[in-house]
C-alpha cells in the first residue's frame, strides 16, 4: 500500500491533511476537503471562499500541523507529496552529522544532474548548514534532543506526486538519558527505516586507542553501542512502534562509520583478518561486495570479532529486518591535487530504504547516478 500520511517536523505526529489558514481572518480549518460544505470550495466564517481541493488551489494556503499548529515542515499530501522518512541514530561523536551532510549533499547533487528533475530543500538554511559540514568536514556535535528533520522534495515527470525524502537527526545523548527527560519521538512509529551508526573506533579499547594518538582517538565515540540500542528499543516501545511476533517491523540498517580511519588502525593497532576484509571491501578502489549477503556478512563478522556479541544479539531479538554497511563518515577522502574521491557505498543504506519503500523514486535515483 502507498503511504498517505506525513509527519510534522516539530511534534512528530502523523497527519493526512493539515489544517489550512484563512488568508483573510486567520481562522484554522481542519476539514478543508470535499464534503457537505462544498465539493470544490468551502466558505470561511468571514465569508472568504476557500479552495477545498489541491486542484482548486488549496496548496497555496498557509498550512499547519493539526496536532501542534506549527507551520514548520508542513506539506500538503493529497495529490502533492509522498513521504519517505529515515531516522538516524548513534552515540555521541559517532559521525551522524557529517554522514548526514555527505548523504544528503550527494543525493541532491546527483539528482540535480538530470535536467528534468527538481530537488528542493524544505528548509534551505538547514541544508546549507549540512553543505558547509560536507565541504569542510567540520561540525559541532548535535545537541538537539528533539529530532531535527532534513527534507528534500523531489519533482520528476517520471512519477506523481512529488516525493519528500526526510532524514531525522537527534543528539546521541538522547538514547542514554532517562526516559523521563525525553521528548517523545513519535516519528519512530512511522519511519521507513532506522540507520544506526557505529563508530569503528568505538569498537576498540581505550588502551588500543592510545596507540593512535590524540588526533584520531579524541574523535572516538565514548558511548557504548549496546546502551544506545537499548535506549532506542526502550523508546520505540514507549511511543508505540509496531512489533510483529516480538520484533519491530521497521528495518534497521547498521552502518560502521569512520572507515577513513581504518588505515591508521591497521598500521598501529591491528592486522586481524576481519579488519583487513573490511578495508579491502570498502575503501576507495576496493573490491566492494557484489551482493547484499556478502556485505552483511563482512560487516557482521567484523562487529562480532570486536566482541560485540551482546549488541548483535540485541539487534536480532528486536528487529525482524537487519542489514549491515560500512562507510566513511565524510563520504570521501581528499587526494592531493584532485577533488574529493568518494568512498564506495556511502549512500547505499539510504538507497536501500528507498528501494524497499518507493520503487519509482529508487529508479530515478539509480538512473540519476546516486550510489
Amino acid at each position: 500500500l502507498r503511504k498517505t500520511s506525513a509527519m510534522c517536523g516539530a511534534c512528530k505526529e502523523s497527519y493526512v491533511i493539515p489544517m489550512f489558514v484563512c488568508p483573510d481572518c486567520g481562522v484554522h480549518h481542519r476539514h478543508l476537503v470535499p464534503g457537505v460544505y462544498g465539493i470544490l470550495y468551502h466558505r470561511c466564517v468571514c465569508g472568504k471562499k476557500l479552495p477545498a481541493t489541491f486542484f482548486t488551489g488549496r496548496g497555496e494556503l498557509t498550512a499547519c500541523c493539526p496536532h501542534c499548529s506549527t507551520d514548520t515542515y508542513i506539506q500538503e499530501l493529497e495529490n502533492d507529496v509522498r513521504p519517505i522518512s529515515v531516522q538516524l541514530v548513534g552515540g555521541i561523536s559517532s559521525g551522524k552529522s557529517v554522514y548526514l551532510a555527505s548523504v544528503l549533499t550527494n543525493i541532491q547533487e546527483n539528482l540535480a544532474t538530470r535536467s528534468d528533475t527538481i530537488v528542493t530543500p524544505s528548509d534551505e538554511e538547514l541544508v546549507k548548514s549540512l553543505r558547509r559540514i560536507y565541504v569542510t568536514g567540520k561540525n559541532a556535535n548535535t545537541t538537539d534532543t528533539n529530532a531535527i528533520m532534513y527534507s528534500l522534495r523531489v519533482h520528476s515527470p517520471t512519477f506523481a506526486p512529488d516525493r519528500l525524502l526526510s532524514i531525522f537527526d537527534i543528539a546521541g545523548e538522547f538514547f542514554i538519558e532517562p526516559e523521563s527527560a525525553k521528548t517523545p519521538q513519535l516519528q519512530l512509529r512511522n519511519v521507513d527505516g532506522i540507520l544506526m551508526l557505529i563508530d569503528v573506533l568505538s569498537l576498540y579499547s581505550p588502551k588500543e586507542m592510545a596507540a593512535l594518538g590524540t588526533s584520531i582517538s579524541s574523535h572516538r565515540s565514548m558511548a557504548r553501542n549496546e546502551d544506545v540500542l537499548n535506549g532506542l528499543v526502550e523508546h520505540m516501545d514507549i511511543v508505540g512502534a509496531k512489533r510483529r511476533k516480538g520484533r519491530f517491523e521497521v528495518p534497521l540498517y547498521v552502518v560502521i562509520s569512520k572507515l577513513d580511519t581504518v588505515n591508521e588502525l591497521l598500521r598501529k593497532i591491528s592486522i586481524d583478518d576481519a579488519l583487513m576484509d573490511l578495508n579491502t571491501a570498502f575503501v576507495p578502489g576496493g573490491d566492494y561486495p557484489k551482493t547484499a549477503e556478502e556485505r552483511d556478512r563482512l560487516c557482521y563478522e567484523f562487529i562480532q570479532s570486536r566482541g560485540e556479541v551482546n549488541l548483535l544479539e540485541l539487534i536480532k531479538q528486536n528487529f525482524s529486518t537487519v542489514h549491515y554497511f560500512a562507510a566513511s563518515a565524510t563520504g570521501g577522502e581528499m587526494v592531493a591535487g584532485q577533488s574529493l574521491r568518494p568512498w564506495p557505498g556511502m549512500t547505499v543504506p539510504i538507497y536501500n530504504v528507498v528501494e524497499n519503500t518507493d520503487t519509482e523514486l529508487y529508479r530515478l535515483m539509480r538512473n540519476g547516478g546516486v550510489k
